[in-house]
């Protein structure tokens, strides 16, 4: 009967590539990008904009950004450090002020 546990030594796990820590920011940034572009086209053709689109499109590129800058970094445990979670509620914070101040650009006459 063998033990429920390995008994070797066991390699770390494989620390992901250099462009796929940033494949899945890159595509949230991207999907930011066409949100906003998708707005800023309705905005010049209607005269109107999407409060939520703008909202969401700021904070997508805010922390999808912040994303592709730093990557996905983990500590010994698998889990993300605490400077990378405080860098998210940073830049999420960041990017809707920058819509509230858009929003209020965009409306104040």
């Amino acid at each position: 009967m063998q033990p429920p546990y390995s008994v070797g030594p066991v390699a770390p796990p494989a620390r992901k590539s250099f462009v796929m820590q940033r494949l899945k920011p890159g595509l949230a940034l991207g999907l930011g990008l066409v949100i906003m572009v998708f707005n800023f086209v309705f905005l010049l053709l209607t005269e109107h904009f999407f409060v939520f689109g703008l909202y969401l499109g700021c904070a997508m590129v805010s922390v999808s950004g912040f994303g592709v800058v730093v990557g996905e970094p983990e500590d010994v445990y698998g889990n993300r450090p605490m400077w990378f979670k405080i860098g998210i509620v940073a830049s999420l914070i960041a990017g809707l002020l920058i819509a509230l101040v858009l929003h209020i650009e965009l409306t104040v006459d």
